[in-house]
């Protein structure tokens, strides 16, 4: 329908006579397995194909709206709404950007730090629960943001490991 809107008769010819399944496309990770193969194979008819599909998937409105309200709410420092849009994001299947997930990431690992056991053990049992809250929240945070597609920077994952122990 989108290339039809937009005059893409070509794209959309390729489309129609491609042999790949239209829930191939769905799949970012496959996305970008048939576009790596058809560089290899110097199909460019396919190749062509691939990027105007990216390219009406970037164009859906619907992500759009996603990806602009999850800048906004990061932006506002609002990480309840910004989980919120998250999930929304992964009911429709849409990935969120790298710079998203790093802001992302900021925003939820602030508190943490790499000594954990020494903080502890000097703080009273209330700082003991904001601690496991605030770890339960990484780990939660840091499994939705992997399920996106996005690299997640080494960095995040040495803290959640010095908090586990």
């Amino acid at each position: 329908v989108f290339f039809a809107k937009h005059g893409e008769d070509e794209i959309l010819a390729s489309l129609l006579a491609c042999d790949v399944h239209p829930d191939e496309f769905d799949d970012l990770e496959t996305r970008q397995m048939l576009m790596a193969s058809s560089v290899r194979e110097q199909n460019w008819q396919m190749e062509r194909l691939l990027q105007g599909i990216e390219w009406a998937i970037e164009y859906d409105p619907a992500t759009r709206r996603l990806h602009t309200l999850l800048d906004c709410e990061l932006s506002k420092r609002k990480l309840d709404r910004a989980r919120h849009v998250l999930e929304r994001m992964e009911a429709l299947k849409v990935n969120m950007g790298q710079e998203s997930a790093l802001q992302l990431l900021e925003r939820t690992f602030r508190g943490l730090g790499k000594h954990p056991k020494g903080r502890k053990r000097q703080t009273k049992d209330d700082s003991s629960k904001d601690f496991e809250t605030l770890l339960n929240r990484a780990l939660d945070i840091t499994r939705r943001v992997a399920l996106h597609d996005v690299a997640i920077p080494i960095q995040f994952w040495s803290l959640l490991f010095y908090n586990l122990g």
